[in-house]
């Protein structure tokens, strides 16, 4: 295995984004082996895939420290080439292909991957942007290989969170009333009784509010790590 120093720097995207239709932003969740990764990895590793000339390059980020354990995961797909970053906790690995498996391959072939997401539980997350009916028809590709497929927005930001007017109402006087602090300083069903409305709908849109949040805010931090990785290479 070559440990030489490996750049951090993210190179540009793999192909251009189509001149037509204009592009919509999913993220996709299914299980890690419906997208090509038969064993999950040792711990969670953020992968973007980089082609250079005929090769495609695996830019793997991971916890301080675990490439190695990183690279021995990824030794089973055939890598011709692994070097991890210096340092005495490094979070860097490249790993250069002849050859990608089946499946990493149709999936780069079909649509714009941004990035991968994997936990060592054994799901993934795979941003991708592209035209609609490029995403529609690699979701219908991930659904032959497992039924447990979701597609959705990706909201990488506050600031494209979508909140219905009823929606921040109810966020809001949910927060004014203390029903997010530890112990609770209103319930559920005191919340309703103020809203005017029955603690079914109450409930039905905090948590519908509560995704949104939660979703962008998830999405963000993912990305944030490849812009922190850029800035720091």
């Amino acid at each position: 295995m070559n440990r030489d120093a490996a750049e951090t720097k993210v190179g540009p995207a793999r192909r251009k984004p189509p001149a037509g239709p204009s592009l919509v932003s999913r993220r996709i969740d299914l299980p890690g082996a419906a997208a090509g990764f038969a064993e999950p990895p040792p711990c969670r590793v953020h992968l973007k895939f980089l082609l250079r000339g005929d090769r495609w390059t695996l830019l793997a980020l991971s916890a301080p420290g675990m490439p190695a354990k990183v690279a021995r995961w990824l030794m089973p797909f055939g890598p011709a080439e692994i070097a991890i970053a210096p340092g005495i906790a490094p979070r860097v690995l490249r790993a250069k292909f002849d050859v990608l498996p089946p499946l990493w391959k149709q999936m780069l072939a079909t649509v714009i991957v941004h990035y991968v997401d994997l936990t060592p539980e054994g799901s993934a997350s795979i941003f991708v942007a592209d035209s609609l009916d490029k995403v529609e028809r690699f979701v219908k590709v991930l659904r032959v290989e497992s039924s447990v497929v979701r597609a959705r927005k990706s909201l990488p930001g506050p600031a494209r969170v979508e909140l219905t007017a009823r929606q921040l109402e109810v966020l809001a006087l949910a927060v004014a009333l203390g029903y997010y602090e530890t112990p609770h300083k209103v319930g559920l069903r005191a919340l309703a009784k103020k809203l005017g409305l029955s603690v079914g709908a109450t409930s039905e849109l905090l948590r519908r509010g509560e995704s949104l949040i939660i979703t962008s805010y998830v999405d963000a931090l993912t990305a944030s790590k490849w812009k922190q990785l850029q800035e720091s290479g």
